[in-house]
């Protein structure tokens, strides 16, 4: 997730990257260096969320939501929910935009925040967009710097297209 959010922001200069595990601190160290970016591991991710414009999650299945809707700032922050529940769902209440890859499969997946915000009644789902035109330019992706926006794949075929790929290219070696 670091390395596409660096390609697609060259002018980033900093990251700060959370886990309950210790192996954080590894991956900041390598990825700086990786990335010639600073990124800092941090014990506690609260005082960085509230401060940050984006913030990309990565959380495995089954636990707790690792973003707190008091911890985000009030405009102009953009949440990347990569996996599942990552971000408690009554945030969506509050942002502008909530944009999903495939809509219907999130929404029979059922266990996104989008999904759940909308089958707990916190947003109707007409305000959920798919990705595809914006994308493909018939839709304009970020409209002001004050909008919020909530992003969250259930899954794009490309990504496990490139995993495949990387396995086969390291079998080979």
């Amino acid at each position: 997730q670091l390395m596409g959010i660096r390609a697609a922001f060259p002018g980033l200069k900093e990251a700060f990257v959370y886990s309950r595990h210790q192996s954080k601190f590894d991956f900041a160290r390598v990825m700086s260096e990786k990335l010639a970016l600073k990124i800092t591991a941090v014990e506690d991710p609260e005082e960085h969320i509230r401060k940050a414009s984006a913030i990309i999650t990565c959380l495995p299945n089954g636990v707790p939501p690792g973003v707190k809707e008091n911890w985000v700032r009030e405009k102009g922050v953009t949440i990347f929910n990569i996996g599942g529940h990552e971000t408690e769902y009554h945030l969506l209440s509050r942002m502008d935009r909530i944009i999903a890859d495939l809509w219907q499969q999130a929404k029979k997946r059922g266990t996104q925040p989008h999904a759940l915000a909308v089958m707990n009644g916190i947003i109707d789902e007409s305000r959920i967009e798919e990705i595809a035109p914006v994308l493909t330019g018939l839709q304009d992706g970020r409209r002001t710097p004050e909008e919020n926006i909530f992003f969250s794949p259930t899954g794009l075929g490309f990504e496990d297209a490139v995993v495949a790929h990387r396995i086969y290219q390291t079998a080979l070696e």
